[in-house]
């Protein structure tokens, strides 16, 4: 059942004021507001987790430029800083600007990101790899930003994930792979005994049996 979003009114009442003080504190004027009912409205938005409406304050605010979050687990990996990379020129082509977070696989850290993004008013959010998928995409629900989820993610989410096909991949890497003399391609990669696949398609741990040449990095 979706909850039901808290408006300017509901905090004005929890605060005991009027929406027009709630309105000041908000946008730091233009009336001043006393420090003891500042507390009071400050207070009762927290209480109610208010997060104002973003598509209102980009109708009273025009401007050019919009901006788009994106989250990724570690930026130092070759992966994810090639995705970043490709975002941010995507994004720029199309007036966007990107904010960057950098969730180093914590939870905690990718819901703080993702607040923080929205307490600015981010018009979208792209998650790569997400660590709390079911927290983030809660927030995002709350805050009405449109999210995008790319690679992979842990906990169950109702929402379709941009992915690559490893195994095509892998068999495109192979096809262009030298045959070494005992005539059997060979597996390039880590030396492991598992490999788990998101396509439910045979991983290369499973076929040593009929390939047994490997060459290990």
């Amino acid at each position: 059942m979706t909850t039901k979003r808290p408006t300017l009114a509901d905090v004005a009442s929890r605060a005991g004021t009027s929406t027009a003080v709630v309105s000041y504190v908000l946008n730091n004027g233009p009336r001043p507001v006393s420090e003891s009912l500042r507390a009071k409205v400050l207070d009762a938005l927290e209480q109610l987790d208010y997060r104002p409406d973003r598509h209102a304050r980009a109708l009273r605010r025009p401007r050019r430029w919009r901006q788009i979050g994106l989250l990724v687990p570690d930026l130092t990996m070759p992966l994810f800083g090639t995705f970043v990379g490709r975002f941010e020129v995507e994004a720029r082509a199309r007036d966007h600007l990107t904010m960057i977070g950098n969730t180093g696989f914590d939870p905690e850290r990718e819901l703080e990101f993702a607040t923080a993004f929205a307490d600015v008013g981010i018009d979208g959010l792209i998650v790569v790899g997400a660590v709390d998928a079911v927290a983030t995409a809660e927030l995002c629900a709350r805050s009405r930003i449109p999210v995008v989820w790319v690679h992979n993610s842990r906990g169950r989410i109702e929402a379709p994930i941009v992915g690559a096909d490893h195994y095509d991949a892998s068999r495109r890497a192979t096809s262009s792979t030298p045959t070494p003399a005992s005539g059997s391609p060979s597996w390039v990669g880590p030396r492991t005994t598992t490999c788990s696949t998101a396509t439910g398609r045979p991983s290369p741990s499973d076929s040593r049996a009929s390939h047994p040449s490997r060459t290990e990095m």
